[in-house]
């Protein structure tokens, strides 16, 4: 989850690694809505994508923004998560 308390909207990058090298056309760019009203702009970023991994592979979510310090990226167990599933041929 990414929440904006600025007058502005701003955006974040969310892209993957694997095996510690950027993943070639992953980056997501979003846009979270400004403040209105006292209420904080947020926006809760998916990015759905399949990969062919091998045993042994790791992946890596990366997330930047250079908006200033009116957004943030939220961590933690209530706000980020990040899952995949197995599938195989038969």
């Amino acid at each position: 989850q990414n929440t904006n308390t600025g007058n502005s909207n701003d955006n974040v990058d969310i892209w993957l690694r694997v095996n510690g090298s950027d993943l070639a056309n992953s980056n997501s760019i979003f846009t979270i809505p400004n403040n209105k009203g006292g209420n904080n702009g947020f926006l809760i970023a998916v990015t759905p994508i399949t990969l062919k991994l091998n045993t042994g592979d790791y992946v890596q979510l990366y997330a930047w923004q250079n908006s200033g310090s009116t957004l943030t990226i939220d961590y933690g167990t209530a706000f980020t998560y990040f899952s995949g599933s197995m599938v195989r041929s038969a």
